[in-house]
């Protein structure tokens, strides 16, 4: 049976308070993965909102990384039907996940996703949590660990489960409200059709997800009512969007 030590007991009662501080789903997830890093090395981590109709996809908008690209992130989405953790998304309730618990090293070594994915980002190992909150949105924090690290041992994966409680508890208080714009500040820039809009084009984007009407548009903007619907509809064009509650919904957890 794994033992902690005072010292790393001590640590995280340090975690879970700062956590419990977190302003948003932005700050938690980096608070989560760069405490977590004191007592667990790794080599890169993600920290994401999932949406429960959807859950192995991570939209790179709506995520946290430590040491890991967006490049990264897009490219994972290509072969995560075939990463070998995605049972642990199905489980349900919070839980810990590693990668040894499902599947062993040969069986690894011998699957896409290990040498489509891991392997070209020099990673070797998988773990993580997933919480889900009483409302049924989700938030997982995954880390990767390069074979230097070596897989994750049973007082790592103790570490894990004494800090779900609490991810869980912050996270639902952001996910489960109502208010969810104030939960998770997207950081619009991070995303690519975002940086194709010319600079009025982001002024009427902002607008609108702020559920702005196209007379209220023209009005804070001091422009015709036309002229937002020109911009309107180039704004739907680079998203691939029909609607103003299409485009929102890119940019928000679900409820």
């Amino acid at each position: 049976m794994a033992v902690l030590s005072e010292k790393e007991f001590l640590m995280i009662n340090d975690i879970v308070r700062d956590i419990h501080g977190s302003k948003d789903l932005n700050e938690l997830g980096s608070r989560v993965l760069h405490l977590l890093r004191k007592l667990i090395p790794f080599s890169s981590a993600v920290f994401t909102v999932l949406d429960p109709e959807n859950p192995l996809h991570v939209d790179p908008v709506k995520s946290v990384c430590v040491d890991a690209s967006l490049d990264s992130l897009r490219s994972y989405n290509e072969y995560v039907s075939m990463d070998f953790t995605n049972p642990a998304f199905s489980y349900p309730k919070s839980s810990s996940f590693r990668d040894s618990d499902i599947i062993t090293e040969a069986e690894k070594g011998n699957t896409g996703f290990y040498n489509k994915w891991m392997k070209t980002q020099g990673l070797e190992y998988s773990g993580g949590i997933v919480v889900k909150t009483p409302k049924g949105n989700m938030a997982s924090a995954t880390i990767y660990r390069s074979r230097f690290n070596g897989p994750f041992t049973e007082r790592e994966m103790m570490i894990l489960d004494m800090l779900i409680g609490h991810t869980e508890d912050i996270a639902a208080k952001f996910l489960d409200q109502e208010n969810l714009e104030e939960a998770f500040p997207m950081d619009y820039d991070r995303d690519l059709r975002y940086g194709s809009l010319s600079n009025r084009e982001k002024e009427i984007f902002h607008c609108l997800m702020k559920r702005y009407s196209n007379e209220e548009i023209s009005d804070e903007l001091c422009i015709s009512i036309s002229t937002v619907k020109k911009h309107i509809h180039s704004i739907f064009t680079k998203f691939n969007v029909n609607s103003r509650r299409q485009l929102v919904s890119l940019f928000l957890p679900r409820k």
